[in-house]
């Protein structure tokens, strides 16, 4: 979301370049717990969990990437990191419930204050 409001703002290059490195590198840490996560869970059926991973993994990756050239490169890129934020966002909420869902929206917004 910071990138996106980089762009539009006129920021240097270097400035969005800083947070797309800061983004990617939190992607990394994200992505090899989640793949140890997946694995411990199926630990039994190691090597079909892992396919199936890397098979959803790579769905994905064919949706999106075309996505991204479309028109402008950075607007578009934009929008798809927008919409795969929102993709998340309703992964956690559908993986909280929605109880749980309403104590952390009402818990972040009484930080903000």
């Amino acid at each position: 979301m910071l990138k996106c409001a980089a762009l539009a703002l006129g920021y240097s290059f270097w400035i969005y370049e800083l947070l797309l490195l800061t983004v990617l590198f939190m992607m990394g840490m994200t992505f090899t717990t989640s793949t140890a996560l997946a694995m411990e869970c199926e630990r039994d059926n190691a090597g079909t969990a892992s396919a199936l991973f890397g098979a959803v993994c790579f769905s994905f990756g064919g949706i999106v990437s075309p996505l991204v050239g479309i028109g402008n490169i950075l607007v578009s890129k934009g929008v798809i990191f927008v919409i795969c934020s929102l993709c998340s966002l309703s992964s956690i909420l559908l993986a909280l419930g929605r109880r749980r869902a309403r104590l952390y929206f009402a818990f972040s917004t009484s930080q903000k204050r």
